[in-house]
């Protein structure tokens, strides 16, 4: 029984030591350490974080990063300014027995797009871009030139003959990108008709190359209702072409386009001067086109309804001895040449068929003798 006794209290005496020791551990000192520190260092950031006390045993959340890098994006915390991996999240819940330092982690968040001008002999030096990481971002435009090509876009691939993105367009790239400028021989010139809302055949557009003459087509352009063509605007040199005056220039190193010029008619003829004022409801879209050379006014309006004509309230005459139209036709050709002088008041009556709701429309017509 004495010997069980002495080794009872052997063991008693065994666990106080290791108690003992394991308390030594929290002693800072002669205290013991009960409360703890963590410190957090910017990393090539900015601002300030004050330090964040933990009691032993005590579970909470880490601060909330307030630190800022330019072009960077905080991903969380490391114990080493180095490391790759975070160690613990933004906000973690944790729980220490020791001071705790932690490092700001980053990782760039923009990306840099470079644009090479891509042809053999250039000494243009390549341009960057700097865009952020999956944000759509409008592309700078092209400042790269090439005698004798035109640049049609860009590609990721120096051999590529089909663009990836026009000059100037949206795009987001996730890493660093090149882009390569695509090329393609000579200019273009393009003609356009000038005429707002309508549709007027106008030449086939050609490819040039810089330096070498180009002769303006005055042929194939289309007759526009009321108006006179009297040449082509050139985007390039602001000058307008006219047939037997001013016939060709010299291709530049871009694109260029000849817009129609309009004269409108100021109708003159058989005695009889021709001046047209519409008061039209949106509607019907009740439009007159006076010609100069035939003397005739042509009247259109929107389809879809029946129609009745009238000329100073009366059914309109239409010059050749017919003086009422069909129900059904919304234009018609009204012939001047043998009208007096004065004021006509030309009226449109539209119904239509399915909501038998009437709009109406006038056009004035003003004849005058010409001296």
């Amino acid at each position: 029984m004495t010997k069980l006794k002495y080794t009872f209290i052997a063991l008693i005496s065994m666990l106080c030591v290791l108690t003992l020791t394991s308390c030594m551990d929290l002693y800072d000192g002669d205290e013991v350490q009960t409360r703890f520190t963590v410190t957090f260092d910017a990393n090539g950031g900015s601002r300030e974080m004050k330090p964040q006390t933990f009691a032993y045993g005590e579970e909470k959340a880490l601060s909330a990063n307030v630190f800022t890098r330019e072009d960077y994006a905080f991903i969380g915390w490391g114990i080493t300014k180095d490391q790759k991996k975070k160690s613990y999240e933004d906000n973690e819940i944790i729980s220490i027995t020791s001071d705790l330092k932690l490092f700001a982690l980053w990782e760039s968040s923009t990306c840099v797009i470079t644009f090479k001008a891509n042809f053999e002999g250039n000494t243009q030096p390549d341009v960057t871009q700097k865009i952020s990481k999956g944000v759509y971002t409008a592309l700078r435009l092209n400042t790269f030139t090439r005698p004798d090509y035109r640049f049609i876009g860009w590609a990721t691939d120096p051999q590529k003959t089909s663009v990836d993105a026009l000059d100037g367009s949206t795009v987001k790239y996730p890493n660093d990108t090149i882009l390569y400028a695509v090329w393609t021989a000579g200019f273009t010139v393009s003609y356009a008709d000038g005429a707002e809302d309508e549709e007027i055949a106008v030449p086939s557009s050609e490819t040039k190359l810089s330096n070498t003459t180009v002769k303006v087509s005055f042929d194939g352009i289309g007759e526009r209702y009321g108006y006179t063509f009297i040449g082509w605007l050139n985007s390039s040199d602001g000058k307008t072409y006219k047939k037997g005056i001013l016939e060709e220039f010299t291709m530049p190193s871009n694109d260029v386009t000849l817009t129609a010029q309009w004269q409108e008619n100021a109708i003159q003829g058989g005695g009889i001067t021709m001046v047209v004022k519409s008061e039209t409801e949106a509607a019907l879209g009740l439009k007159a086109y006076p010609s100069e050379s035939e003397h005739k006014v042509t009247f259109i309006c929107a389809d879809g309804y029946t129609y009745k004509w009238l000329c100073n309230g009366d059914a309109l005459d239409l010059g050749d001895g017919t003086s009422d139209l069909s129900t059904n036709t919304r234009s018609f050709i009204w012939d001047v040449t043998s009208k007096d002088a004065g004021i006509y008041c030309i009226s449109i009556l539209a119904t239509n068929s399915e909501t038998a709701k009437t709009y109406s429309a006038t056009v004035y017509v003003t004849l005058t003798k010409s001296n």
